[in-house]
């Protein structure tokens, strides 16, 4: 009897300690790169290479990801549009955050002061995509 009384509350920890688990590997998953999601609705472009600076690592990374969203969406637009990169539009920054959905990591190395990476950028096709 005095087992039984102490085996469910054992059990209720336990699975309390797994669900705990799994939350913390998706938070560090976010971290580097995105959560598994659903791509249906989005538009991906790889390969971006990314080679910055910064006042520290931190920053370095943050100004990183700036710079692949901006690439990511001239490649995106001049895709869609079939012309050059160089006629795409500079969109804000501001703009540019309601439009992804997700920078991949495909490859990074990170310094005190530098952040190089090969990058991929998701796009939320209903926000960067041609309209109708």
């Amino acid at each position: 009897m005095l087992r039984r009384r102490f085996v469910i509350p054992l059990l209720l920890l336990l699975a309390a300690l797994g669900v705990t688990g799994a939350l913390y590997a998706q938070l560090e998953t976010a971290d580097r790169g995105i959560l598994p999601l659903d791509s249906s609705g989005t538009l991906e472009i790889t390969g971006i290479h990314v080679d910055v600076g910064g006042a520290d690592a931190q920053s370095a990374r943050y100004a990183g990801w700036r710079m692949a969203q901006r690439l990511g969406f001239r490649a995106l637009y001049a895709k869609m549009h079939g012309v050059p990169m160089n006629q795409a539009p500079n969109l804000p920054d501001s703009t540019l955050d309601q439009m992804v959905s997700s920078i991949n990591v495909e490859r990074e190395q990170i310094g005190p002061n530098r952040y190089i990476a090969d990058l991929g950028v998701l796009f939320d096709r209903a926000r960067a995509g041609p309209p109708g």
